[in-house]
Order: C-alpha cells, then structure tokens, then sequence
C-alpha cells in the first residue's frame, strides 16, 4: 500500500512539474514574442506602443501601436518580427530545453505564424498592424440595384435584424435616402429596446411610419441603401443618442459642382449633403498631420472644425464627423476646411 502511494505521489507531482514547466515556458515565450513587436516598433520611432498580456482574464496577448498605418512598410516590418523572433527561438530551445519548454516555444512560433504571417487571428483579436477592414456582426443591410425588386426589402431587414441582435438587443436603428427635390434625403429610425418588447418590430414599425409609405418606389431604377445596426452598450450608457446610425453635421443644402460634358465646363446645382455611419469597435485616436489625437482630442477638434457640437458622448458618432471632414469632392467649402486641417492645422 504505501509502495503504491509512494509511487502514485511521485507520479503525480511529476505530471505538475511538467505541466507547470510548460505553462511557464508558454508564458515567456508569448511575453517574448509580443516584446519583439513593442520593440521593434519603439526602434523605428512608435513611441505610443503598448502591449496587453491578460493571462489572468484568458484575454489575447496583443500589441498596440496608434497611429501606424497598417498600408505602410514599417506596419510590416512590425508585424514580421513577431514570427520571425519567435520562430528563431523555438529552434534554439528545441535544441538546449526540455520538452515541455520546447513544445511550448513551438506551440507559440505557429501561433505567431498564423496570426502574423497568415493573417488568422482570433475574433475580438487587435493586432500590431491589421490588415484591412471587415465588418463585424452587429452591421447589417441591403443594396437594393432596382426598385421593381423592393416588395422584399422589409422582409428581408427584418430577417437580417433577427440575427444581428444576437449579438444584443439594447437598440437598434436604420436609414436609407430617398429622393427629393433633385437631391437624396436621409430618412433615419432609431429605438431602444424595452424589457418585454421586440427590438425588430418596434424598429421597423417606426421605420415604416417615417418614410410615410412603401420602402421603395417602384418606378425608381437608382440603386437605393438600407443600412442598419443593433447595439449592445459595452462602454457608455444604452440610450437612443448612442444609437446607430450617427449624424456628426445636420443636413445641408449647399452648391455641389460637377464637370458637365455638354457644356464643357463645372457646372453647380445646390444639393442635400449629409451622411450616417455604424460601427462596431473602438475609436481610440486619429492622426493629424503627424500627431496622434486621443479621443477626448479627436471629439474637440471635430466640434470645432464642423462648427456643429457632439450629437452623442460614444466613440463612434467620431467617424461619422471625419466622415464630414473628409468627403469633400464638389464641395468648394469642406475641401478648404479638408486643406487647412490636413496641412495647415498643427494640434497641440
């Protein structure tokens, strides 16, 4: 009996030191390979680099770096030495540690290869440098090419608005523009859900009422958009003002300029300007002629520049205000405002 135990605790506390051997060792060899991303973006001048190593809240290990472009060669560079580093470590301690040091350097050189090299990455992952933009859940919507086809539109939003909500049911809201006076108007709904409603049909009902009849008309052969969002609060307060989709500047009638083929020169026609985003995910900052913008910085300069005051507190009404100051063309007055911003402004 006691031969037996003897045997079985030491089998036990071998099991521990391997298994605790290689937690450590994958500890380190992450912590390792994130500091080679930080490092390599301090040396080439991204001072503002932070790295988050959540091993107690099973978060993603991840690198940040504001303000570096992901199209640019040092986003590469940046990006490159996580798995060059990593995969250069796993050969040496393959070759000098034990193995469950050396499976654990190995296990992290293919996860910096998957996620640096190849691209995969977890959902919810940010990495040092990413590549692209998607749309995550929670943005739904429909491009509607002909208006003979728009007896399904609703039908179509409504099922769309059914599975986005799972990924939260606080608020909802949709837009699309219709047309009027030569010109395209937005026509925006926006609820907030109740304890013992239905986020879909509070929305489309109230969606229904506004455009004061049918979704589409049929006669109409322009493409027409039907852009949605539901919203489940994750950093501010669930109320309609931070539901999407967002305004920065009310709409305007100013004069729009084209290039007129027949006559042969610009020709102006006094239009409606005005535009809505959604968005999921966080704005952190912006960049300004070489400065990076903290948010509380980012909502200041827009209030200022747009001469129209925050319409909501959350992050995301900030990119439907750049959406404001970057789309300019055929607009004599927002492309000076884009040229003083983007060359003569200097933010403190």
């Amino acid at each position: 009996m006691c031969s037996f135990a003897n045997g079985s605790a030491e089998f036990a506390v071998k099991v521990f030191s391997l298994v605790a051997t290689f937690l450590v060792a994958r500890a380190l060899t992450i912590t390792a390979h994130e500091v080679s991303h930080f490092a390599t973006a301090r040396f080439l001048g991204w001072h503002d680099s932070s790295i988050s190593l959540p091993f107690l809240s099973l978060g993603h290990p991840q690198t940040k770096v504001p303000g570096l472009n992901p199209a640019r060669a040092q986003a590469s560079i940046v990006r490159h030495a996580g798995w060059c580093f990593s995969l250069a470590l796993a050969l040496f301690v393959c070759t000098t540690c034990s193995s469950p040091t050396a499976f654990a350097a190995t296990l992290t050189a293919l996860d910096a290869l998957s996620s640096d090299f190849f691209g995969a990455h977890p959902d919810g992952y940010a990495t040092a440098a990413p590549s692209g933009s998607v749309f995550f859940c929670g943005n739904f919507g429909v491009l509607l090419l002909n208006g003979l086809k728009g007896a399904k539109v609703l039908e179509l939003l409504r099922q769309m608005l059914r599975v986005t909500m799972v990924r939260g049911a606080q608020s909802a809201g949709l837009v699309t523009y219709k047309p009027r006076n030569g010109s395209s108007v937005g026509v925006r709904s926006r609820v907030v859900n109740g304890k013992r409603t239905d986020l879909s049909h509070l929305l489309l009902r109230k969606f229904k009422s506004a455009l004061g009849g049918s979704a589409v008309n049929s006669t109409n052969t322009s493409p027409q958009l039907f852009q949605g969002h539901t919203r489940f609060a994750t950093s501010s307060i669930c109320n309609l003002s931070g539901c999407h989709p967002h305004q920065w500047t009310p709409p305007q009638r100013l004069m729009h300029w084209q290039w007129g083929k027949a006559e042969a020169r610009y020709v102006g026609a006094v239009r409606n300007v005005e535009g809505y985003i959604t968005h999921n995910g966080d704005l952190d900052f912006f960049s300004v002629n070489g400065s990076t913008l903290p948010l509380p910085q980012l909502q200041g300069m827009l209030s200022r520049v747009l001469g129209q005051p925050m319409p909501s507190d959350v992050d995301s009404v900030c990119i439907a205000g750049l959406l404001d100051l970057l789309r300019t063309k055929g607009l004599w007055g927002p492309s000076v405002r884009y040229a003083f911003v983007f060359s003569a402004l200097k933010p403190s």
